[in-house]
Order: C-alpha cells, then structure tokens, then sequence
C-alpha cells in the first residue's frame, strides 16, 4: 500500500481535546463505509476467543486459575447477554490505539493499521477506543476521557438508546478480546516477532471494572 507520509507523532499523554478528536474520526469512519458492500469477519471476535482459551487454559490453570475461571465466564456472559442482541453494523477499524493515530499537538493528523478492519458492531469499535484511550497504562479509568470521546463521536454519529444501553458489554468484548489475545501472545510468542508483547494486565484489570458497574 502506498500512502501520504503523516506528520505529527503518536500521543504519549493522551489529552481530552485528542480524545474528542479520536471520538470524531471513528464516528466519521464508521458513516463513511457505511454502504460498503464487501464485508470481513472479526478475526478476534467471538469465534476466535474460544480458540485462544482453550490454548492458553492449561498454562492458566497452572499459574492463574483464577484468571482461568473470569475468562471462561466473561466469554459465556458476553455470548448469552452481548452478542445475540440486534445492534448495528458496520465497517470498523478494531484497533484504535494511541499508537495507530498522529496528532500535531491536539490536531489529529491520521490514523493508520487498518489490519484488524472488518464488519463489526460500531460500538464495539467505540469500546475499544474507549479501552485504549480512557484508561491509564495501570488499567485505571479516566473518565473525563471517555465522555469527551463519546462527546466527539457522537458530535458526528448520535447512539441510539439500544446502543448506549449496550456500551458497558461492548466494553466487557473489547476488555476480553484484548485480555486473550495478549495472554496468548505471552504464552506463545512467535519466532522472530517484531510486534512488541504487551501487557495483558490492564486489560484484565479493565474486565473487572466494567463487570462491576
């Protein structure tokens, strides 16, 4: 792929006027593909999850059964409560991260790695925004963050009441899908990766907070 070269840099303290902003171009992208015709399945969605647990459950039950235990349950829950419910659709990017977006001081400047791109529901895209951006590196929520994000995407894509009524298990999806997959790339890390093995901590810290509210 050729593309214009971005100025600016990825933000290392994330601001609520760059949260706002975030919120914006994620309402912008999903009203843009929205008459898109093709479609991609979730890699990580809710397929994929059954698939990294069973992988990663006997290092678990060794070392963390009760880690174990709260992802098994999280994925029935989100499967009964989350995934059978009619919400809507559309072209998502699945993996806005500070590190996936430039900014020139508080002027969003673009957002690259459109690799996780697929149908999904659009606030599961805004949960995973919410999870990257209104969190701090320790998994602690920054909620001013949050509603200048949601402030931003609503500015351009108003939820409808369904949809907020469901952004709390939207929330749970995005904290499991990102719990399993880092767990996974713990366990198992492929030779000569050049993606750097993150934290998975925060994101498990993350799944309690919103099972809880």
């Amino acid at each position: 792929m050729l593309a214009s070269f971005l100025t600016g840099r990825s933000p290392q303290n994330r601001s609520q006027a760059q949260c706002y902003e975030i919120g914006k171009i994620l309402g912008t992208i999903h009203i843009a593909g929205a008459n898109y015709s093709h479609s991609r399945e979730n890699p990580m969605g809710e397929n994929m999850w059954a698939k990294l647990l069973n992988k990663i459950s006997p290092t678990l039950q060794k070392s963390a059964p009760q880690t174990l235990e709260l992802l098994a349950d999280e994925s029935q829950w989100l499967v009964d409560n989350y995934h059978r419910a009619e919400l809507p659709w559309g072209i998502c990017h699945a993996d806005l991260f500070p590190d996936n977006s430039f900014f020139v001081g508080d002027r969003l400047t673009g957002v690259i790695d459109f690799f996780f791109a697929c149908k999904e529901r659009y606030i599961y895209d805004l949960a995973v925004a919410r999870n990257a951006w209104c969190f701090n590196k320790n998994g602690d929520p920054i909620n001013d963050n949050w509603q200048k994000l949601l402030a931003g995407y609503e500015a351009v894509r108003p939820l409808s009441k369904q949809e907020s009524d469901y952004l709390t298990a939207a929330a749970r999806a995005a904290a499991l899908r990102f719990s399993l997959s880092r767990l996974h790339d713990n366990f198992f890390p492929r030779p000569g990766e050049t993606v750097t093995t993150k934290d998975p901590q925060p994101f498990l810290k993350q799944l309690n907070y919103f099972r809880d509210l």
